[in-house]
């Protein structure tokens, strides 16, 4: 039923999914706007695949084997010593190696004096832009020899990002419902360029700019999620290569497993998978990188959530006030694809540590045409578990079903999830919701937003394209990065120690980690109730998550498990 008391019917509730797979991409906020949704643990929709195993995990990471050694560190680990390339052309499917014989000019030392291309001042602890923290230190403005092809799509004077452009049956469905709101491809990659121009003046690429190629993709990247056309996403990924790209652009929601699992087996690099298990970064290292949490990373923040503030107390914020006579019960909810049942597991080997056994443990699958019938049976079996506390770890489509099947059931317990969003929770069931807590914070204004704020200063009479312009900046922003603290000598291998050297920044986001093995730099999110009364900052419209205990950031380190505190979550405007 929803707040008004009707019962909602498959259609409609196919139809809120209809425009909700469009409206999805709404999750990804700004990436400095107050870490909103940079919490995320998953793609939209959980893959219908398998792992690697570590054998073709340590064959994709030996990208270096066609690369040009180092021949010292400098900046990020740049090359700064006389380093001979060699001359093996450079658009193999293995990666091509450099095609200059001329001795790499070592880059001025970062936080040394000197001008940047920025126009800033460098001095030590001086950043490279004034227009954000989450910046590598200054370099001074580089001359001489990088050193030219060091890579496929990296010559004397380009680095080759690449974007499918991608295309889904469900796409003329998902543009109808949403209109104007609608996630255009042209519109983004409009947006992403606008970013591109700016950050090629602003940050330090040795003689180089990106240069962005835009193809049409042959894959549908919803059925590639769901174990369908693996050989389109194959093909596509072969023709990232053909291009000779070097760094995948594309918008995440627009990648999948099979896409970004072909990437790496070709050895280039993306920042597109979301919310895999820590091992699976590793394993194709060094192509995988996130924007976004790994799930492992979301798992751990939430096992702390329930054995440090929730665990051995009574419910606190059930629908149902028979649940406050006992203890906790809790139950997991999880899709059934190889990553989730990964991170489930260690979830509860995290739980168990602190005496926490679940009620219930219950998959599903991402079939939306079965997600009705499957719904009415996890929502059965929570209730007859008696479980009080609802762990959702699910894509933002199964919710929508799940907490309709609950009312019509008239189970009322504590919700968990991730935070997919202001849009996507407005389509959730208002007595059901007032009841959750999720993995996130409030969606910024305008005035506080980053990527806004940047778009206004290279556009100052012009707003973004498209709505999905705070993603391109994220992205982007990781991306710059890491090229400038690469260095001259730019490949897989330094880019990853580019990536891996930036260290510890904090800001207004929180604190971001770039150290080895963090494949993505989000350690810690704040918490979040939901106001179905509070306007969105998001799309004006009411109901909004709003921060518990003060917009604390709670890290995912266990190491840092004493941050979370004791005694029952501060929340709903308590």
């Amino acid at each position: 039923m929803d707040e008004r008391g009707s019962t909602l019917g498959q259609a409609d509730v196919e139809a809120i999914v209809r425009a909700y797979l469009g409206r999805m991409a709404r999750r990804y906020s700004p990436l400095l706007g107050a870490l909103l949704v940079l919490i995320l643990l998953a793609t939209l929709i959980p893959s219908r695949s398998q792992p690697v195993n570590n054998a073709a995990g340590s064959q994709a990471a030996a990208a270096g084997s066609n690369e040009v050694p180092d021949g010292g560190t400098g900046v990020g680990g740049g090359t700064s010593g006389n380093v001979a390339a060699s001359s093996s052309g450079a658009g193999t499917a293995t990666g091509g190696a450099a095609s200059t014989s001329a001795a790499i000019t070592p880059p001025a030392a970062a936080g040394s004096r000197g001008g940047a291309r920025s126009g800033v001042a460098c001095a030590p602890g001086v950043r490279q832009v004034k227009w954000t923290v989450y910046a590598p230190l200054c370099v001074p403005r580089y001359t001489g020899n990088n050193g030219g092809t060091r890579y496929r799509g990296v010559t004397k004077d380009k680095i080759i990002a690449f974007y499918r452009r991608d295309r889904s049956a469900q796409d003329t469905a998902i543009n109808a419902a949403l209109g104007s709101a609608n996630l255009d491809d042209n519109k983004y990659i409009a947006d992403l360029q606008t970013y591109i121009s700016f950050f090629n003046k602003q940050f330090e690429l040795y003689g180089r700019r990106v240069e962005l190629v835009v193809y049409d993709g042959q894959g549908d990247y919803l059925n590639e999620d769901q174990g369908l056309d693996q050989g389109q996403a194959q093909a596509d990924a072969q023709h990232a290569v053909d291009i000779n790209g070097f760094v995948d652009a594309t918008f995440p929601l627009k990648g999948s497993y099979p896409f970004w699992q072909a990437l790496a087996d070709r050895k280039a690099i993306t920042l597109g998978p979301t919310g895999f298990p820590q091992g699976w970064y590793q394993e194709r290292s060094p192509f995988w990188y996130s924007s976004f949490p790994t799930g492992t990373g979301v798992a751990s923040w939430l096992s702390m959530m329930v054995c440090r503030r929730m665990a051995h107390m009574k419910p606190s914020f059930a629908g149902d006030a028979s649940f406050s006579l006992q203890n906790r019960v809790f139950g997991l909810v999880h899709p059934d694809n190889p990553e989730y049942k990964e991170i489930s597991s260690f979830l509860l080997s995290q739980l168990a540590k602190c005496g926490v056994k679940l009620a219930a443990n219950i998959s599903y699958t991402f079939n939306v045409a079965t997600m009705g019938n499957q719904s009415a049976s996890v929502a059965a079996q929570l209730k007859g578990a008696m479980v009080s506390t609802a762990l959702c770890y699910c894509d933002p489509v199964f919710p929508i079903f799940l907490a309709n099947s609950a009312d019509s059931q008239d189970y009322h317990p504590e919700w968990w999830m991730p935070g997919w969003g202001d849009a996507q929770a407005q389509n959730l069931p208002r007595d059901q919701w007032i009841h959750a807590v999720v993995i996130g914070g409030k969606y910024p204004a305008k005035k506080d937003d980053e990527a806004y704020k940047v778009f206004k200063l290279i556009k100052p009479n012009a707003e973004p394209t498209g709505p999905y312009y705070a993603v391109a900046y994220g992205i982007m922003l990781l991306l710059y990065d890491a090229l400038q603290q690469a260095g001259p000598n730019l490949t897989p291998a330094t880019f990853q120690n580019g990536w891996f050297g930036l260290g510890s920044i904090s800001g207004p986001a929180g604190t971001l980690e770039w150290k080895p093995g963090h494949f993505s730099p989000i350690v810690s999110a704040p918490l979040a109730w939901w106001d179905p009364n509070a306007t969105s900052n998001f799309n004006g419209s009411q109901g909004a998550y709003q921060p518990c205990e003060r917009t604390k950031f709670f890290p995912f380190d266990f190491d840092r498990a004493s941050e979370w505190g004791s005694g029952q979550l501060r929340c709903f405007g308590k």
